[in-house]
């Protein structure tokens, strides 16, 4: 699984694309899908949270950070 904080700092995203920003119903269907294919993980008040994620749950937080992506994927489709 891939950590979406990592995805979210490696790429330099604005503070608004942070993984607990997205608020969407696909996260919503990621998170209570059997298997969740995504989970988040607290670390508690001071280390913070890990957002882990399938490939099928990263696709969809990129393309919810990035439309340029977003029309790609759905091109190729």
């Amino acid at each position: 699984m891939y950590d979406l904080n990592d995805i979210h700092r490696a790429f330099k995203l604005p503070k608004t694309k942070l993984p607990s920003q997205w608020r969407h119903r696909i996260r919503t269907a990621l998170e209570t899908s059997a298997p969740a294919k995504l989970q988040v993980q607290n670390f508690g008040a001071d280390r913070g949270f890990a957002t882990w994620a399938t490939q099928e749950a990263l696709y969809a937080y990129a393309m919810w950070c990035d439309v340029e992506f977003y029309m790609v994927v759905v091109g190729a489709f």
